[in-house]
Formats: structure tokens, sequence, C-alpha cells
């Protein structure tokens, strides 16, 4: 089956070469590369006649030299004229000795150095959810490999060089156990899902984060990647895993709580969990993944659903800490954080000695490409952090900055890099004096 749905991508993988076209920079624009690590270059920083040429003849996704304005090879790239950028994979060092030989192999070899790395260190946490490959960071551009489990994975390629090593990739992973892959990619579309095997002997289609299962993508279901709130953002892990120390015994609040992720912290030590979800599948969604962990009877003692807006959400409590997740749609930019934040004060569901734990992203699952334009600007972490001081101002009531997450491990970053996906901690304070 899953023959047929690569078929769509052709016989385009790389062939084993070391010399490619040349595209050459203009003066002084290789200080990009050579001093910030830029890590594409727009068609604005090349000779627009060395440019006509690699449009006429270059393959979308294929490989290319970007040289200096005096000829000096410095690096290695995919051509990718839908984004109007070269994206570097390679950079060449001051003394070329050799020039690597660039082909499928060449890719794969990078992708089971990142895999290996994350897989010593995380799964001593009793954890197999994490981000494998984060693009340009680990070696290969525009590529990103969400790992839930050995069997379960997420690919998503925003290029067309990325989209070449697909059949390459799932084959490498086939080889290591992986059945069933959710795929995103220009040819293929947001919303591929393919079965490399059936095993005779059915086994739970779960996955684990941090010793705590959550179910697997049901088989009827297929979904948009970025509408696709069945699955644990492994962005927000850190955020979620504070909840079970700071939830004791106390009462939590968690809003947006994809797969339950948070919840599922919280329930194991809290007194009481509210989760509120507004979309009634992923409302029956989170309940069943309390319900696979926790037993129906603990869930009815220590846990309520409840399917409602988060600005329609009202209760007589006020809540020891508040977990909110971002949503594409209705939580997202700086207007409906703020209305939000200000929705939980004036109601009292946050009041002082509360913990808000705020997790926001300014891309879809952390990736730039995959940005939409639309009226939703998505708040910044400065903006959150302004968002939380006004609701306060407005109320009369202190707030102070415990701590900031940014993801961990598995979403390496460049040094002059910044995070597209945070976690913002706030402690509400007494009333201000003036």
């Amino acid at each position: 089956m899953h023959a047929k749905v690569l078929s769509k991508l052709g016989n385009n993988g790389f062939k084993a070469a070391q010399r490619f076209p040349q595209l050459r920079l203009k003066p002084r624009e290789h200080a990009k590369i050579t001093a910030h690590r830029r890590s594409s270059l727009l068609f604005d920083s090349f000779e627009p006649k060395s440019l006509e040429y690699a449009v006429n003849d270059v393959q979308s996704g294929g490989v290319v030299e970007v040289r200096r304005s005096d000829d000096k090879m410095i690096a290695l790239g995919f051509f990718e004229p839908q984004y109007n950028r070269v994206d570097v994979f390679d950079l060449t060092p001051k003394q070329v000795t050799s020039l690597p030989t660039v082909s499928d192999d060449f890719f794969i070899a990078r992708l089971h150095d990142s895999w290996d790395r994350r897989k010593r260190l995380l799964q001593q946490s009793r954890n197999n959810t994490y981000r494998v490959c984060n693009g340009y960071v680990d070696g290969i551009p525009s590529l990103y490999v969400d790992h839930f489990s050995d069997c379960f994975l997420r690919i998503i390629a925003t290029s067309a060089g990325a989209e070449r090593l697909l059949p390459s990739i799932i084959e490498f992973f086939r080889c290591r156990g992986a059945e069933e892959i959710l795929i995103d990619s220009p040819t293929l579309g947001d919303a591929e899902k393919i079965t490399l095997v059936k095993p005779s002997i059915p086994m739970p289609r779960v996955y684990v984060e941090g010793g705590i299962r959550h179910m697997w993508l049901p088989d009827s279901v297929r979904i948009p990647t970025t509408e696709n709130r069945y699955l644990l953002h492994p962005a927000y892990r850190r955020a979620r895993q504070m909840l079970r120390d700071l939830g004791r015994d106390k009462k939590v609040l968690c809003i947006n709580d994809r797969s339950a992720g948070a919840s599922l912290y919280a329930v194991s030590t809290a007194k009481w969990v509210t989760c509120v979800e507004e979309d009634s599948v992923f409302t029956e969604w989170t309940r069943e993944n309390l319900i696979a962990n926790h037993s129906p009877v603990i869930f009815s003692q220590r846990c309520e659903m409840v399917q409602s807006s988060i600005l329609n959400f009202t209760k007589e409590e006020t809540y020891d800490v508040v977990y909110i997740e971002n949503h594409p749609n209705t939580l997202c930019s700086l207007e409906q954080w703020t209305k939000t934040l200000k929705h939980l004060m004036s109601h009292k569901l946050a009041g002082v000695g509360t913990i808000i734990i705020m997790s926001q992203e300014t891309a879809p699952l952390a990736i730039e490409d995959m940005k939409r334009v639309n009226k939703h600007e998505p708040a910044t972490r400065k903006n959150i952090a302004q968002a939380i001081r006004d609701a306060g101002d407005d109320f009369n009531l202190r707030v102070r900055f415990l701590r900031a997450f940014s993801p961990s491990y598995d979403y390496p970053l460049l040094p002059e890099g910044e995070s597209i996906a945070f976690s913002l901690v706030y402690l509400i304070e007494g009333p201000a004096i003036e």
C-alpha cells in the first residue's frame, strides 16, 4: 500500500555525486553564511546571471554549490525556487581536502546520528516521544521527524529537497520496526498516512512520554498536520512534566490540553483536575486517554471534563495551578491570550497564589515553513509576558515571572536562533501596592 503512495514522488532520490551546478553570491553576501551561520539564502543574495542559469536548468530540490563572488566554494545547498531560497546543508571548510559525496546515504547517516543521540538521552526518562530531526540544525534542512514510538512516526518535509529523501527515510524506519507513519509534504499533501506493516499479533497502539501511555491516532482518522490535536506536542514536554510536582495535593485547571498530556501528569498527584476543551471530538479523546491510564474510578474521583471555550467557562473556584496550551485558531494571537488571561482573573479562576503555565508556538509544530498567513499573528514570548502583566494590572494584581522553558534537547537551535516554541511560568501575587 505504501509503495503506491510513494510512487507519486517518482524515482527522485539523490544519486551519488561530488560536483554540482554553481551559484555565485554577490560581493560580501558570503558573510551571511561564514559569520552569521544563516541556514538559508534568499535568491536576492545571488548574482542575477548565475541565478538565471539555475532557475532554467536546476531541478527543484537539486543540490547546488554556493560560491563567493571570487569563485571560492563555501557551501552546498538545496535549490528551492518555490521559496526563492537555497537551503544550506553543508559548509565547506577553509582547507578543502575532499568534497563530500552527496547521496541519499549521506543524509540518512546524519538522520541516524541525530536519532541515536536523542535516543540515548531521552529513553533514560522512560520517554519514546521526541523529535528525531529538527531541520537545518540536524543537517537536513526542511525535514522534521517526530518519533512517537518505534512503531509510530510523523515525517514533515516542507521543501522539495527534503521531500526527495522521503522514500529512503521511510525505508530506514521500516527496517527499525515502524508500522505507521504520518506524512506531510508538498506532493503528498498534509494528511497522508501510510501503513508499512500489519502485525499478526495486534499490540496496543500507544506511545509513551515520561512513563505515561498515550493512544495513537485512530485508524479511521486522517487530519491535516496543523489541525492534529490527537497527538502530544513534544516541544512542551518540560512544561507538562512540571505538573506532577506543582500540582501535588492542589486543584489544577488544564486548557487546550492535547491528548491529556498535562492532565495525566497532574492527576497522578493532584487533589482535583479540571480539563477544558472546546471541540467535542477532542474532549472525548482527552477523556479516553485519562481513563486508559487511571481507570474510570480514579477519573471520577479526581478529574472532570468540561466541553466549553475558555471564554465561556466559569466556576466558583480558584485553582492553584493553571496550564494553558495554545490553540491554532482560538488561542494564538496577543489579543486572544490577553482575553483569556483577563477572563481567568475576572472570574477568579486564577487568583492570589495561582501559578500559570503558558505554552505557545510562533509557528505550527515549531516549523517556520508551516506558518500560515492569517489574521491571527502568533504572540511572541514578549507578547505573552506583556499580556499577563496587563491582565494583572486590570485587576490590581502583581504577577511574578518564575521561569521560561524552551523545548528540550530534541529541538536544537543555532546559537543566535530564537525558540519558536516556548513555555512561561508566572505566579500571581497579592494586590499591587500604590
